[in-house]
């Protein structure tokens, strides 16, 4: 039986754009674009996420009712997935390749880090 992790997701809009993250170039669903997401639940998840956006000198705004849920299992470890929608309230994303805003319409351009594909559905 694998461990679960709980991640809470956060869906970022700016108009008709969200933002995006790259995974590192090595593990994991490696070089994929995904949501901002961190480890935990409710609160303190969304805490997570918000604190990991302030280290690149955003403020979120989140809502505290989840737009749903989903489960994904790998091999080694199962992903349970809370997400949530927001904005970013201060700040201006500067100039990295790996945290992007992409138009909505563009997300099939991207190779998607797993799940994080399907969550464009949902939102």
């Amino acid at each position: 039986k694998s461990p679960v992790e709980e991640i809470t997701v956060v869906v970022v809009r700016h108009g008709d754009q969200w933002l995006v993250h790259r995974r590192p170039p090595k593990g994991l669903l490696a070089s994929m674009w995904e949501f901002p997401n961190a480890l935990g639940k409710g609160k303190e998840g969304i805490a997570a996420v918000r604190q990991l956006l302030a280290q690149k000198g955003l403020t979120l705004a989140a809502d505290d009712q989840p737009v749903g849920s989903l489960k994904s299992v790998f091999s080694h470890k199962t992903w349970q997935m809370t997400v949530y929608e927001g904005c970013i309230t201060q700040g201006k994303l500067g100039e990295e390749e790996d945290w992007q805003w992409i138009d909505c319409k563009d997300y099939a351009s991207l190779p998607w880090a797993g799940p994080h594909g399907k969550i464009t559905a949902m939102v």
